[in-house]
């Protein structure tokens, strides 16, 4: 029997993979909140993992407000690359996988077309470098290791762009969206199934081993314009 730690549960995509969980036998999960692991704690992951002995921990736990990261870059790197830079080298010490849920903020965006995973990093602004020095902390180490990178999720759950769009649509008369900015709207449903079959499949323990990067979104390209438009169009907003 696997046994599968799931850091952020309070986040939607680890709720994703929490109603996934119970189709399976095969796998053990846990998910931990920060009240229960609180993974900028050096402490309490060397307590956590001393007493559960894990193969694999899926990180969806992160510092994610783009703006507020500007103003709270200690925080944000404290949680997006030094707790993940503490994690890989526990991973060694204690043998487990580490799958690593980053994003698309890691490359500025002037490339034109679709980034490719060997393409070189270089993101904007400070929520993007701190999960880009995440990745490289990773790299740094000789854990086994799994980087997936993602762009714009989006869920019945946690908070998300879909969900304020719908907040906002009904309390305001009108809303200001950016259109300048293009992404590929990934359902947290859709990656949690791509985990979930990805860490089940032949190949996982090899594509660990070679520390291997994944992209992951949906098909597709909007603005945040397009998406809040047809977000107000589906539910019939006025």
């Amino acid at each position: 029997l696997m046994k599968i730690l799931v850091t952020g549960s309070t986040g939607q995509l680890a709720g994703k993979i929490r109603e996934l969980s119970g189709m399976t036998n095969e796998l053990k999960f846990i998910f931990a909140s920060k009240d229960k692991l609180d993974i900028t704690k050096t402490s309490e992951l060397h307590r956590f993992f001393s007493s559960e002995r894990i193969d694999i921990l899926i990180n969806c736990a992160a510092y994610t407000d783009v703006d507020g990261a500007e103003a709270a870059y200690y925080q944000a790197n404290k949680v997006n690359n030094l707790a993940v830079r503490e994690i890989s080298g526990l991973s060694e010490d204690y043998e487990f996988i580490f799958v690593h849920i980053s994003t698309d903020a890691v490359f500025d965006g002037s490339k034109g077309r679709p980034y490719r995973e060997k393409d070189k990093t270089s993101p904007l602004g400070a929520y993007g470098k701190s999960k880009s020095d995440g990745e490289v902390s990773i790299m740094k180490n000789n854990c086994r290791s799994i980087i997936i990178r993602t762009s714009w999720l989006y869920s019945n759950l946690g908070s998300n762009f879909v969900k304020n769009i719908l907040n906002l649509a009904q309390e305001k008369e009108s809303l200001e969206v950016v259109d300048d900015q293009l992404g590929s709207p990934t359902s947290a449903s859709d990656l949690s199934k791509a985990i979930m079959h990805m860490i089940r499949s032949k190949m996982f323990i090899e594509a660990s081993s070679k520390k291997e990067i994944f992209h992951f979104c949906n098909s597709g390209v909007c603005s945040w314009y397009e998406l809040a438009k047809e977000i107000v169009k589906i539910k019939n907003l006025d």
